[in-house]
C-alpha cells in the first residue's frame, strides 16, 4: 500500500501509509492514533471484554479460548468504535459519557429503562463461540448469527444517534444505556475537587488553564465531571470530527488528543 493524501476539508490533509497516519492541520502536524490504542479508552474496554468472557463463560461450557484473546477483543472494540465513528460521520459533534454510578452532577433530561448494549454483544459472541454444535456451517445458525451480528452494529448506530440531541449520552461502566440529552453540572464541585489534572502519558502536572483557553463548554464539562467522578470517561466530538477523551482515576484527570475517530 503506497502513501494515500486525503483532503478532508479546509485548511485539513490526512496522509496514510501502512500503519503511519497523520493529520495536518493549520500549520501544524499530528499523528492520530486509533480509539483502541488510547490508553483511557483501553483499560475500559479490556474491563468490558473480561467482564463478556466471564458472562458468557459461566452460560456455556464449550467455548473456544482462542475466542478470548482475538474475537472477544476483536468485537468489544469494534462495536464501541461503531459508536464513536457514527457521531463523527453525522458531523453534528457530540458526547458520551461512562460514569462508574449515577451522580447528581448529571442530570438526565430523557432517562430510559437500562438497556444493556453489552448483553447483545454477548449474545453475538456466545453464539459465535460455541464448538460443541452438530454442524457449524448449518443454515439456521449462520442466519441467527447474521441476525446477531446486525443488531450489535444497529444497536451501536442508535446509541451514537442519541448524541445529535443537545446533551450527552450517559453510560455506565457495562455499556448500559441510562439516557441521552445529559446536561453536566460540576463547575463547583471541579473547584472542590483535590484530583489534579495531568498527562496520561507522564502523571506529570498540566495547567488546567489549557482546557479553559483552548475548548468550548463541551469539552470544560467533560473535563469537570471526570475530575469530580474518579474513574470517569467522557469522549467529545466535535463537529469537524474531531475526537478527545477525558478520564479520570483517584488523584488525576487527563486528556487525549489526536484520536482518529474512523480508525480503530
Amino acid at each position: 500500500m503506497g502513501l494515500l493524501v486525503l483532503v478532508e476539508g479546509p485548511g485539513r490533509l490526512r496522509a496514510r501509509e501502512i500503519d503511519l497516519d497523520v493529520q495536518v492541520q493549520d500549520g501544524t502536524v499530528r499523528r492520530n492514533q486509533s480509539i483502541y490504542e488510547g490508553q483511557l479508552a483501553t483499560s475500559w474496554l479490556e474491563e468490558l471484554r473480561e467482564k463478556s468472557w466471564q458472562k458468557c463463560h459461566a452460560a456455556e461450557n464449550g467455548l473456544r479460548k482462542e475466542s478470548h484473546t482475538y474475537g472477544w477483543n476483536t468485537v468489544v472494540v469494534a462495536a464501541w468504535a461503531e459508536v464513536i465513528t457514527t457521531i463523527a460521520r453525522m458531523a453534528h459533534g457530540g458526547a458520551v459519557v461512562v460514569l462508574p454510578d449515577s451522580t447528581p452532577l448529571v442530570t438526565i433530561k430523557h432517562p430510559t429503562i437500562p438497556i444493556s448494549y453489552l448483553d447483545e454483544v454477548n449474545a453475538y459472541l456466545c453464539l459465535s463461540s460455541i464448538v460443541n454444535q452438530a454442524d457449524p456451517h448449518d443454515p439456521a445458525r449462520l442466519v441467527a448469527l447474521d441476525a446477531r451480528h446486525a443488531r450489535v452494529f444497529s444497536y451501536a448506530r442508535s446509541v451514537a444517534h442519541l448524541a445529535a440531541i443537545d446533551g450527552c449520552v450517559v453510560l455506565d461502566r457495562e455499556l448500559r444505556l441510562q439516557g441521552y440529552g445529559g446536561k453536566i453540572a460540576a463547575d463547583e464541585a471541579a473547584r472542590a475537587s483535590k484530583i489534579t489534572f495531568a498527562d496520561v502519558q507522564t502523571k506529570l502536572l498540566r495547567e488546567e488553564s489549557e482546557i479553559f483557553n483552548r475548548f468550548g463548554q463541551r469539552h470544560r464539562s467533560a473535563f469537570y465531571l471526570c475530575k469530580c467522578c474518579p474513574h470517569a470517561l467522557a469522549f467529545v466530538l466535535s463537529q469537524d470530527g474531531a475526537l478527545r477523551v477525558f478520564g479520570s482515576d483517584a488523584t488525576h484527570v487527563y486528556l487525549e488528543e489526536d484520536i482518529n475517530p474512523q480508525q480503530w
